[in-house]
């Protein structure tokens, strides 16, 4: 089940039902572009192919965040464009999305962030970083936000926060452990940083 924040991205929210991730936390990830997204991303941004040019920075990066030394077989996490005129991200108005569990990130055309080099904001490599990296953690489990509280006006927030253009920090650098990990570990994921969940 997919509900999102109303503002720049989508996710999932448990109805309380067992639910458990189809990714292992303990196994490599790979955050795959696919060709009509690669595409797509070559011909925006400031200057011109700029979102291209930070996605190839934070796909590997975003792959690696939850479990820097994981070993075993690799799981391919393909990241696409969703262009359908009736799909979630134009009914729901997404930045983002993704399938709580399952492995798939969707990239809207809508994507405000992610769109300037050199911008230390999420307009720049922050917001391709870490919005990856929050849907990356609904595939790894979480189907639920941190609360946005009072952050969003001093963006202090975890990677999950709700309406994480408004929240979440843009110098964060990885997954917190006191919001972040119980929220993934939590709701439905295991291996990896989940040992102790």
């Amino acid at each position: 089940m997919l509900v999102g924040a109303a503002v720049h991205f989508a996710c999932g929210g448990g109805d309380g039902s067992f639910f458990r991730s189809a990714v292992d936390g303990s196994r490599p990830i790979v955050l795959v572009e696919s060709a009509k997204l690669r595409q797509w991303a070559s011909g925006i941004g400031k200057p011109a192919g700029a979102r291209q040019r930070m996605l190839e920075v934070a796909l590997p990066w975003v792959s690696t965040l939850w479990l820097p030394q994981a070993v075993g077989a690799v799981q391919l996490i393909p990241v696409d464009l969703d262009d359908a005129p009736d799909g979630p991200c134009v009914r729901e108005k997404y930045s983002l999305w993704s399938t709580p569990g399952q492995p798939a990130i969707w990239v809207c055309p809508v994507w405000l962030h992610c769109t300037a080099e050199g911008d230390r904001t999420l307009y720049g490599q922050a917001g391709c970083n870490l919005e990856l990296a929050h849907e990356l953690g609904h595939v790894l489990g979480a189907r639920k936000h941190a609360p946005q509280g009072a952050r969003g006006l001093h963006r202090s927030g975890p990677v999950m926060c709700g309406w994480e253009s408004d929240c979440i920090d843009p110098t964060r650098t990885d997954f917190s452990d006191d919001e972040d990990v119980p929220l993934i570990c939590g709701d439905g994921g295991h291996g990896g940083r989940c040992a102790q969940w």
